[in-house]
């Protein structure tokens, strides 16, 4: 009767075991799972350093436009902006605007606040964090703004959202009469 019990233990162990690593699999994607494989996080580069996920990345007052790489997307930081890495895998690229004003060319999904905006193009976004505002005008292409259970679709279009009540209004862009002119003429090529 004890060896009975000791091999339906066994048995019990040996399936648990079997369906955690199933389990544990299945949250990663693995294929041994059925997923479609572990997707590794890329990082962004700027120049030879690099931010992966969960890196902050802040300029300065006065600093030169910052230029990463993130998948396909060209980002380009102004002075007193920061930026945290959120997710690098391939299709899934988002980053933080936590503060301040940036470009983005490429494919690229923002979070700020309780905001996504999703750019398939050339965007400028700009969060007065202290403020509570966020503008974000579509350059070129499309960029998808959704919040709060709602969705806008950006073409050649600006618009400021506060990011506490989602009150939003159309505005006008002009990047040569802008503040910051000049980081946009630097790298809006």
């Amino acid at each position: 009767m004890a060896n009975h019990e000791y091999e339906y233990r066994a048995l019990i162990l040996l399936l648990a075991s079997i369906g955690s690593i199933l389990l544990v699999g299945n949250r990663l994607n693995a294929t041994f799972a059925g997923g479609e494989g572990l997707l590794t996080h890329a990082c962004a580069q700027a120049d030879e350093k690099m931010y992966c996920r969960g890196d902050d990345i802040s300029t300065f007052t006065e600093s030169s436009p910052l230029h990463l790489v993130l998948g396909t997307a060209d980002i380009w930081l102004d002075e007193n902006t920061e930026l945290e890495i959120i997710d690098g895998r391939e299709g899934q690229e988002t980053v933080n605007l936590l503060q301040g004003r940036m470009v983005v060319d490429g494919e690229l999904m923002i979070a700020t606040r309780e905001i996504l905006t999703t750019v398939s193009g050339t965007t400028s976004m700009v969060h007065y964090s202290w403020l509570n505002e966020l503008e974000i005008a579509a350059i070129d292409g499309e960029t998808m703004v959704t919040f709060d259970d709602q969705q806008i679709a950006l073409s050649n279009q600006a618009i400021k959202i506060n990011t506490l009540s989602y009150v939003q209004k159309e505005i006008i862009f002009n990047p040569e009469d802008s503040s910051r002119s000049s980081f946009y003429k630097t790298v809006l090529k």
